[in-house]
């Protein structure tokens, strides 16, 4: 036999992601589709297959050149989309007289196509469709005897009611004569084809096979939730290869800032973390694309982060270890005294010197999805313009210019820079992204790492507002952080505590531009309330300040009352 996938089409309904990878390219589980869709058929022995292609058609090439299949696969050119129809005449001369598969490359199936074409070898009807049962679809009619009546509701005949409507799954096997009933070089749909042998008085039979998985990847949801399907049993699979049940049940969890959603996946016996991080668009690396990276180096290095268990970094689904629900936040407003706390932070700063110096080992800064340096000219538009925009213009309405700061800001950053302890920098290393499971802490959250000093991720925790530290606990959890550095790093005294000060400082710029843009732009309301607590925290670190001169900025921070 001989087949034909269909993958001209423009995916209009997956933009912007199709502007960059044709729909058919689009992987499941790592592979893509159109890839799945060729070794499927030549598992069932299809001995040639050809692709139409136009949008992006290099692309569709480029990726058949690339492989080695066992049997013939190209692609043909369509200058013009000819539709479903259309392309089945344009490769007329490709055909020979047995009957083919015609498929869809944006659907997923798992039928039987062996039995589908022995089904149709033993029936004398020039084409059968395979129909699936899928409710928002079902719209072509049949009759008792399988024969389809119709392919919309409109179509079918009132005289003769269809017994049940089911849904086209993209896949058929036609005969050759199918192809005279095409006009050629005309845009058509092989429906149309269909309806004019109907007409004639030919049958056109359903196959309907035993209940089968079918997904339609046309939109980014249900894409996704391809990939989903097949990539979450798989995990459970790959992590738990004794559990009992394969039956998943899917519920949201709480997210943070970003726009990625988070859900926790539980079988009767176990459970996994998944994130969706959104499909990968123009980007590259995306942000799953670092997490995955970065996640996995981290895990190599014996630090303290969850395993990944699986994921497709196009789809943007990531599967992994799931360390409960109990974070240090939780267990600060949980703790009786604040020498339980000390304690606890304690503990997290303990890890903090492997975290930079081991996660530095092998980093590679193409791992990034942001920047790979935490650098001047980075903190000066991410942080520090980003707290004159968001907070101070945008949020307080303040008719301030970020270049009558500029100067003070720049000293900032480059004092931030002046780090002994350049390493691996987790940059959002605060208690919610903290988990402790079996009184062990786990690093969360870490895909915009990066290298930088390690006194920033030491500021972010000292300063976090979800749990807003007393000021003289801050003091001494600094000096404890100093005093665990030097264990393995030599330090200057006078140049490490000049680096964290600068870096409290920048931490705080960009945590109240954040929170400014979060609650603004993106209605997060609930950060909101976290704003007046950092900008407390702004004011007493820069009245405290004991190596920058900052006037300008201290005197416009100390007249914000909020």
């Amino acid at each position: 036999m001989k087949a034909l996938i269909l993958a001209a089409g423009l995916g209009t309904r997956l933009k912007p992601y199709t502007d960059i990878t044709p729909k058919c390219l689009f992987p499941i589980g790592g592979r893509p589709n159109l890839d799945r869709i060729i070794q499927s058929l030549i598992a069932v022995g299809c001995d040639g297959i050809i692709v139409n292609t136009h949008h992006l058609h290099e692309a569709v090439s480029d990726f058949l050149n690339r492989q080695n299949y066992p049997v013939p696969v190209q692609a043909r050119f369509e200058p013009s989309i000819l539709g479903t129809g259309g392309a089945v005449r344009n490769v007329a001369d490709f055909l020979d007289d047995r009957p083919f598969f015609i498929i869809n490359s944006d659907v997923i199936c798992d039928v039987n196509l062996a039995g589908m074409y022995r089904f149709h070898a033993s029936h004398p009807h020039p084409a059968t469709l395979c129909l699936v049962d899928s409710p928002r679809f079902n719209t072509v009619g049949i009759d008792p005897r399988d024969f389809i009546l119709g392919f919309s509701r409109m179509q079918n005949d009132e005289a003769c009611p269809p017994v049940q409507f089911l849904t086209l799954s993209g896949i058929h096997v036609a005969n050759p004569e199918v192809i005279r009933h095409i006009e050629e070089n005309r845009f058509s749909s092989i429906l149309d084809a269909y309806g004019k042998m109907m007409g004639e008085g030919h049958k056109i039979i359903a196959y309907r096979p035993d209940p089968v998985y079918w997904q339609d990847i046309g939109t980014p949801d249900s894409y996704q939730q391809a990939v989903y399907d097949q990539m979450g049993p798989e995990a459970f699979q790959k992590a738990f290869p004794d559990s009992l049940s394969l039956e998943i049940q899917r519920q949201q969890i709480k997210g943070d800032g970003s726009d990625r959603t988070w859900y926790r996946l539980k079988t009767v016996d176990h459970s996994l973390i998944m994130a969706n991080h959104g499909i990968r668009g123009k980007a590259f690396p995306s942000e799953a694309d670092a997490f995955i990276s970065i996640g996995n180096h981290l895990r190599e290095k014996n630090l303290p982060v969850p395993e990944i268990i699986s994921h497709d970094a196009f789809s943007g689904l990531v599967f992994v270890e799931d360390l409960g629900d109990t974070d240090v936040e939780q267990m600060v407003h949980r703790a009786k005294d604040t020498v339980t706390v000390e304690e606890l932070y304690q503990t997290l700063i303990k890890k903090m010197p492997d975290l930079c110096l081991k996660g530095r080992e092998g980093f590679n800064t193409a791992w990034t999805w942001q920047t790979p340096f935490y650098d001047v000219p980075m903190i000066l538009e991410k942080e520090c313009r980003y707290f004159v925009e968001a907070f101070l213009q945008d949020y307080l309405h303040m008719k301030v210019d970020f270049m009558d700061l500029e100067k003070e800001l720049t000293c900032v950053a480059q004092t931030a820079c002046q780090s002994e302890l350049m390493g691996f920098m987790h940059r959002d290393f605060q208690s919610r992204n903290i988990m402790m499971k079996n009184g062990r802490p786990h690093f969360i959250d870490f895909q915009g790492g990066r290298i930088g000093p390690a006194q920033y991720d030491l500021a972010s925790l000292l300063i976090d507002p979800y749990v807003a530290l007393p000021a003289d606990l801050v003091k001494n959890l600094g000096q404890y952080a100093f005093h665990e550095f030097k264990k393995v790093v030599p330090l200057n005294t006078e140049a490490f505590f000049s680096c964290l000060e600068a870096c409290l400082l920048t931490r705080n710029l960009q945590i109240l531009g954040a929170y400014s843009f979060l609650t603004l732009k993106k209605k997060k309301l609930y950060f909101e309330p976290y704003i007046p607590i950092s900008l407390a925290s702004l004011k007493r670190t820069l009245s405290e300040a004991q190596t920058l001169e900052l006037p300008n900025l201290l005197s416009l921070v100390k007249n914000i009352h909020l």
